[in-house]
């Protein structure tokens, strides 16, 4: 935060302070087995914090000489010394592309051993990182640079089908080049993710990436697929039913996405269109289905999607896609609970919604939306009720629902300690909103 706002001599005493103990002038000794974890996460913090003090050479100098003591050996995760040497390397790189030092960041993509599965796939992020990251800074060159640089390291003869993927959409994005888009997707098959362990629990589309990035592309380079196509039927009365549906309803918000990007007129109204995915989650599924709870988890995320989808075509479909899924939170209320209506509100926002629409609906939900929920959940719903407000810029409403989280987390005697984190999390924001008063609070 220090360094965020300019006070690089505080940062720097709090970066000394917390410097880890393990990490001598000579390299860096791990002697407990039982606190590997905690020590591997406080090495990654330290290390992307580290460029702003020290010397990447003065760095590498101390990763480079990792060692574990022989007692432990028997519960670090199977995890040896150059295992770590990579995960410190690459998080090193994160840090550097962040802080665009070019020079820096090629030496460290030079020193990851690409002979494991760690190593390959800790370098292909990387670099597909440091795309991203120039393509997003519009420096075309760097960006091209560091494509051909992925491209020689990883060809269409050895990579995996996922990886072209990723190289393909990254070669679209950075070239627009649809002969070359294609010809690294061509012989890529459609992929599904029946396997339910794949889905994860947490509330990400990551396990659909693959399929919407094969799709899109597809669709940009004009070799689309019908949506039974891409997802074959499955037996009627089965658990996998629900799971192709939905990823159906992901390949029809793809074709959209792709309309965006190429700026096609669509030929039909926009409500016509998403009615299908809007209404995708009107069911009354088992819960012993192995795939629902999950798919229900992904709920924010789904419209999240569909709305930046259609915020590619024009703001004119935004605003109407708006104006119907706030129809639908009224028409039929049983499908849309005050946190998914204000994680809408909130993606609408971020794809250039119409304000004032969206402070209406944010303050309908204010009335119910702390009914039926424990304290966590109280406080939860206040903290994402005042993110948004913030989006808005509202900075006093957003302080209110935080002193509300607050006064809702009181007494709690909960292992999270609601009050700190809330206070941190209102000072990082507050400040960036008002920064000439930062340095009075954070004293």
């Amino acid at each position: 935060m220090f360094i965020e706002f300019g006070y690089k001599s505080e940062g720097a005493t709090l970066f000394n302070l917390a410097y880890p103990e393990i990490i001598t002038n000579y390299g860096i000794t791990i002697d407990d087995s039982h606190r590997y974890e905690e020590i591997k996460d406080a090495l990654e913090e330290w290390i992307y914090t580290s460029p702003h003090f020290e010397t990447t050479e003065n760095i590498l100098s101390k990763i480079e000489n990792i060692s574990f003591l022989a007692n432990t050996g028997e519960n670090r995760f199977e995890e040896k010394e150059a295992d770590l040497l990579i995960r410190l390397l690459a998080n090193l790189g994160y840090s550097l592309i962040d802080q665009n030092k070019w020079d820096d960041f090629n030496q460290v993509v030079e020193k990851i051993d690409i002979t494991s599965s760690l190593g390959k796939n800790s370098l292909f992020q990387l670099i597909e990182y440091s795309i991203e990251h120039c393509y997003n800074l519009n420096d075309s060159r760097r960006a091209n640079e560091y494509l051909s640089l992925l491209t020689t390291y990883f060809t269409k003869e050895k990579t995996k089908p996922i990886g072209k993927i990723y190289i393909a959409n990254l070669i679209y994005k950075v070239t627009r080049n649809v002969e070359e888009t294609f010809s690294w997707i061509k012989d890529v098959e459609q992929t599904s993710s029946f396997d339910k362990d794949r889905l994860g629990y947490d509330d990400s589309l990551d396990a659909f990436l693959p399929l919407i990035k094969l799709n899109k592309l597809l669709n940009l380079c004009n070799k689309g697929v019908s949506i039974t196509s891409a997802i074959p039927p499955v037996e009627k009365g089965t658990d996998e039913e629900v799971l192709v549906e939905f990823e159906r309803m992901l390949c029809l918000t793809t074709q959209i996405l792709a309309e965006g990007i190429l700026q096609r007129p669509i030929t039909n109204d926009i409500t016509k269109r998403v009615y299908p995915i809007i209404r995708y989650y009107y069911k009354e599924i088992s819960h012993r289905n192995n795939y629902w709870y999950k798919l229900k988890q992904l709920k924010g995320q789904y419209f999240d999607f569909l709305i930046s989808a259609v915020s590619e075509l024009d703001s004119k479909n935004l605003e109407n896609l708006g104006d119907y899924l706030f129809s639908e939170f009224i028409e039929n209320p049983k499908y849309w609970s005050t946190s998914i209506q204000r994680k809408i509100i909130k993606s609408l926002l971020k794809n250039g919604f119409d304000s004032e629409k969206a402070r209406t609906q944010l303050r309908n939900l204010e009335e119910s939306m702390l009914d039926n929920h424990d304290v966590d959940g109280r406080v939860r719903a206040c903290l994402a009720h005042s993110n948004v407000w913030f989006i808005l810029g509202e900075l006093e409403e957003g302080e209110k629902w935080l002193k509300q989280a607050i006064q809702e987390s009181i007494g709690v005697n909960y292992r999270k300690d609601y009050q700190f984190s809330t206070w941190i999390a209102w000072l990082r924001k507050i400040n960036l909103k008002d920064s000439l008063n930062a340095p009075i609070r954070i004293k």
